[in-house]
């Protein structure tokens, strides 16, 4: 749904709401578009990713998305300057790369979650081909608040990029580094959290599941 709705109103992103030029939408607009396509699989590799972290796996995730950074390097190089035999697409490379990246992320995590070597996690059927419902609105009353707290940095940076390319190119692109320095400890604090996040559930949602008080001075320690 989100794939759809954003791909009609890509067009009124960069033209209304960015004040791009035409020259930038030529350029963004496809890449955006191409982007999109991936969205199943960024979903996909996402849930599986945290499917990982909720058994105290780590290690797995690391090192897929390893192995897709450098399908991404890889595919970059290949398509947006046209070498090793492919051709030059430009931006839409990026795209590309992307998709192929997280599509490759996407299959291995898969595979290894279903395989008998991963005996961690198992596959139950909730006796029904058909949608569980209470399941979905439980995930969704759950899901959407995460959702919109992630979506808040991202429309806020669009209204922070929009302001800044009023100074010039070098103002842009020195917001662009400092927002990927900040990722950075970002990073190291979703890290330490997937793991806060696994032990809360353990001692926590047991507790007061089953109606009793949860462990005293937890949330402290």
């Amino acid at each position: 749904m989100f794939t759809l709705v954003f791909w009609l109103i890509a067009p009124w992103i960069f033209r209304v709401l960015m004040h791009a030029s035409d020259e930038v939408t030529q350029e963004g607009l496809p890449y955006l578009q191409v982007v999109l396509l991936s969205t199943p699989v960024v979903f996909l590799s996402i849930t599986a990713t945290q499917i990982f972290q909720s058994l105290g796996d780590t290690a797995k995730p690391m090192w897929l998305m390893i192995v897709a950074l450098v399908i991404t390097a890889f595919v970059d190089y290949a398509l947006m300057l046209g070498r090793l035999g492919f051709p030059s697409i430009g931006v839409r490379g990026a795209g590309a790369a992307i998709i192929a990246s997280r599509g490759v992320f996407c299959a291995a995590a898969i595979w290894i979650l279903f395989s008998k070597r991963f005996d961690s996690f198992i596959v139950r059927s909730h006796g029904t081909p058909w949608m569980d419902w209470p399941l979905f609105r439980r995930v969704t009353a759950i899901g959407l608040p995460t959702a919109f707290e992630g979506v808040l940095f991202p429309v806020v940076y669009m209204l922070l990029t929009r302001y800044t390319t009023a100074h010039g190119t070098a103002e842009v692109a020195a917001l662009r580094v400092g927002h990927t320095l900040e990722g950075l400890t970002f990073s190291v604090r979703s890290g330490w959290a997937s793991r806060c996040v696994r032990w809360w559930g353990k001692t926590w949602a047991p507790a007061t599941s089953s109606g009793r008080r949860a462990p005293r001075g937890s949330g402290s320690r």
